[in-house]
């Protein structure tokens, strides 16, 4: 947003700060996760002006089958499937409801994620039990299936799958962001020294805990029986808004307006995708099978969750705000009420030039 002269428009007592557009308004207005002072609170943009916030609602027709609202949410988080999206969506949310989030920090298989990265299930074995068992709690982490036997508590599993070319694509790239290899080293080398994880999304949802493990057919049909019978939710990276409206029909969450994290910028080269193509047929033949099955799941969500037929947007009180860039009193995220949203937050940001898709 550098360049722009002007505060945000519509909003009251805004002023520009050096390329970052701040805003003051009364604390009484938006409801913050953290109200502050009496004085002001601050809204503050630092984000490119071309940058899109998607804002998601309920579905309108359909009611849960199963109320999970007191449950623990486990949410495995497979690397590179929009997984990051839905983690800041999910801390946000903690910190409007008071619900303690914990992630189990770290890479899983030893894949690179980055310089000293350990192994999260090693983070995750050393939380104390009363952590996990006293309240309702969000967990996440880049954990394979069985989080549920440390929680002694109700529980149900989320996950995002995502087409494995793609997800190959993408943490190849990811991978070169962070120092793992450069462009141009062989797809299937880094494969072959375990900087990539071999049928990836297979192992964790079947619960594989090392790299050193086969994934073969057997593990194939446990990871499809566990998304039939152990996964709530099975969302797709390419349905990622579809995911969300049925967390927030399904739970009672409020409207979500996010924006995307940790995504790749530009388009992969013929090269890499070429290569993803031919890496997938020999590394990730279980994945390819997995994501097949998931597909016809996640086609199935709304029959099986709810009852009722979907027939539009169903509009909630209030909005939860999660956007990169976009500070909320000093905070990351903030939930306000939505007439409050759509009246004042919305079209001073368009007016800014930012773009809004909703859902």
């Amino acid at each position: 947003m550098a360049g722009k002269e002007a505060g945000i428009k519509g909003l009251p007592d805004s002023e520009n700060l050096g390329g970052v557009i701040s805003v003051r308004f009364d604390p009484r207005s938006p409801c913050l996760l953290n109200p502050p002072a009496p004085q002001t609170s601050r809204i503050s943009l630092g984000m490119p002006a071309d940058i899109t916030i998607y804002h998601v609602t309920g579905y309108a027709g359909l009611t849960p089958k199963q109320d999970l609202r007191g449950h623990t949410l486990i949410f495995t988080h497979v690397p590179k499937t929009a997984g990051t999206s839905l983690d800041y969506i999910l801390i946000a949310l903690a910190g409007a409801r008071k619900i303690p989030f914990y992630r189990a920090m770290g890479t899983i298989y030893g894949q690179y994620h980055g310089a000293g990265k350990k192994e999260s299930w090693k983070d995750f074995e050393r939380w104390p039990e009363t952590a996990l068992a006293q309240r309702q709690c969000f967990i996440s982490g880049h954990l394979p299936h069985g989080a549920h036997r440390r929680v002694k508590r109700p529980y149900f599993y989320v996950t995002m799958l995502r087409d494995p070319v793609s997800r190959l694509v993408s943490q190849f790239r990811f991978g070169v962001q962070r120092g793992g290899w450069t462009e141009s080293t062989p797809m299937a080398e880094v494969i072959e020294r375990g900087g990539i994880a071999n049928d990836l999304q297979t192992r964790q949802i079947a619960g594989i805990m090392d790299l050193t493990t086969p994934c073969n057919a057997d593990s194939l049909k446990q990871a499809i029986e566990h998304l039939r019978s152990e996964y709530t939710v099975v969302g797709l990276s390419s349905g990622f808004d579809e995911t969300v409206k049925v967390l927030i029909t399904l739970l009672g969450w409020p409207e979500i307006a996010y924006g995307n994290r940790q995504v790749s910028e530009g388009k992969p080269s013929a090269q890499i995708v070429e290569q993803a193509e031919q890496a997938a047929k020999r590394y990730f033949a279980n994945d390819l099978e997995l994501y097949a099955a998931a597909k016809e799941i996640a086609a199935g969500t709304t029959a099986r969750l709810f009852d009722g037929t979907a027939s539009g947007m169903q509009r909630q009180p209030q909005v939860l705000v999660t956007v990169p860039g976009l500070r909320l009193g000093g905070k990351d995220a903030g939930i306000m009420p939505r007439d409050y949203f759509e009246s004042n937050l919305r079209p001073s940001l368009q007016q800014q030039g930012v773009k809004f898709s909703t859902v």
